[in-house]
């Protein structure tokens, strides 16, 4: 006989009750390795941790981009284009306190860059 034969005829020979609990352990141990099988099983950990680095890595240092007038020189030399993107920042910086979105006020003024 197969051995795949011998086993079908064993499970199918036993007794009710202890198929029964022999599935229950089956279960019981499957459940208890979930955590070390699974690598989703810490899913919603790993995707709040991604979030709080991205969240970190993209936060801008305001002051420093605001008091460094370099950085609005680099790439525009003349006063026009100078003057437009401090007319551009008063704008977006307006219509961001108007809209309701007064905490990201400075965000919103970024774009003269």
């Amino acid at each position: 006989m197969e051995f795949k034969t011998l086993i079908f005829n064993r499970i199918f020979n036993m007794n009710k009750r202890k198929l029964g609990i022999i599935i229950i352990i089956l279960l019981v141990s499957i459940l208890i390795l979930f955590p070390f099988i699974d690598t989703n099983f810490f899913y919603s950990n790993r995707i709040k941790n991604r979030i709080n680095i991205l969240q970190e890595i993209t936060e801008l240092d305001m002051d420093k981009i605001n008091q460094d007038e370099n950085l609005l020189k680099e790439y525009n030399k003349d006063k026009f284009h100078i003057r437009h993107a401090l007319t551009v920042e008063g704008v977006m910086k307006y219509f961001a306190e108007n809209l309701g979105y007064e905490e990201e006020k400075e965000f919103w003024g970024i774009v003269r860059f």
